[in-house]
């Protein structure tokens, strides 16, 4: 998840984490890597939930400038990588999260 601006983002933080996403409990955290802090991780995302419906629970903070998924199976399972994001919907596999 990314934000337009770093005031957004720690709003998100502050009110989003341990929110309800398409009926289960996300995590929301600064990515340390963010140079500009416009960079979130979300974790716990459920499966079925699409880029589209994370992006409109993101916006209530701020502008959404990017919304998209990880498979977090791709690290421990050597997967190739990527669930969908800007413009696609996430099909139903794995535990999935944001990176951005």
């Amino acid at each position: 998840m990314r934000y337009a601006d770093p005031n957004s983002a720690a709003s998100a933080v502050q009110t989003l984490n341990q929110s309800t996403l398409h009926g289960g409990i996300i995590s929301v955290m600064f990515d340390r890597t963010s140079q500009d802090q416009t960079k979130l991780i979300v974790t716990n995302v459920p499966p079925t939930c699409t880029w589209e419906e994370m992006r409109d629970h993101f916006s209530v903070t701020g502008q959404v400038a990017f919304a998209g998924f990880k498979n977090t199976w791709a690290a421990t399972n050597d997967w190739s990588g990527y669930g969908p994001s800007k413009g696609s919907s996430m099909g139903k596999m794995g535990n999935w999260s944001s990176p951005y």
